[in-house]
């Protein structure tokens, strides 16, 4: 796979950087996921009426 660079030229990526590079987004993405749904339940629970 092949990306360009600020100045135009292109890099080869190879298959392991892109793995770790996926993998990182997608411990980001799981963290941000739990954080909301956290928020998301907190929420819901003041807002409940007795």
């Amino acid at each position: 796979m092949e990306i360009g660079t600020a100045d135009g030229a292109n890099r080869t990526i190879d298959a392991r950087t892109m793995l770790a590079a996926v993998r990182k987004e997608m411990w980001r993405m799981e963290v941000e996921n739990e954080i909301l749904r956290r928020a998301a339940a907190h929420f819901a629970r003041e807002n409940v009426f007795p």
